[in-house]
């Protein structure tokens, strides 16, 4: 195979002295293409609410119902909390995998959903609910926990890395330090 320098052709390589091939390449997100390309990535949000229980609360309900039988993918979950009374505080977090009982469920307050690509019509195919103070979660499975410094806010990447098939679902529960609002992001996307 002979390489030839093609530089300003217009549609061939240029070929350096080394004989290596001279590209520009531009990456982005998987989440950001189907947002862009198919306006299937939406942020899920449960808004601020004030917790002051001393126990796991309820925060965030997400199950896929697609009607087209695509999977769910979370590219990030972000919790933000306000500043406590008690100084230094924070906010422990758990995420459950596949509940399907507890207040947070039973009591069905929608959660705020919104297409992360402003010029597309097209409406989250699921369930979302926001929780509140002392809403439960009686059943699923232990998936992970992080911590949240207030006030401030974590951000935890998973890279598409959770997925949730039609039928699946995942709950966010958070116990505060202190009496304060909480609130979470869920960044997903359908494909």
């Amino acid at each position: 195979m002979i390489l030839n320098d093609g530089t300003g052709t217009g549609y061939q390589l240029k070929i350096d002295a080394s004989n290596r091939a001279q590209t520009l390449a531009t990456s982005q997100t998987r989440i950001s293409d189907i947002s862009k390309n198919k306006g299937q990535a939406y942020v899920i949000s449960s808004g601020f609410i004030s917790f002051t229980d001393a126990d796991f609360s309820g925060l965030i309900y997400i199950k896929n119902t697609d009607t087209e039988e695509r999977n769910m993918f979370i590219e990030h979950i972000r919790v933000c909390s306000t500043e406590a009374v008690t100084d230094p505080c924070h906010v422990k977090v758990k995420v459950i995998r596949n509940p399907t009982a507890g207040t947070l469920i039973s009591n069905a307050s929608a959660a705020y959903k919104a297409n992360s690509n402003f010029g597309s019509a097209n409406e989250f195919n699921g369930i979302a609910y926001k929780g509140a103070n002392g809403n439960t979660v009686t059943d699923g499975d232990w998936f992970t926990q992080f911590i949240n410094h207030a006030p401030g806010h974590s951000i935890n990447d998973y890279n598409d890395s959770i997925v949730l098939p039609k039928n699946s679902a995942i709950a966010i529960l958070v116990k505060p330090c202190d009496t304060m609002e909480v609130c979470c992001e869920v960044n997903v996307h359908f494909e």
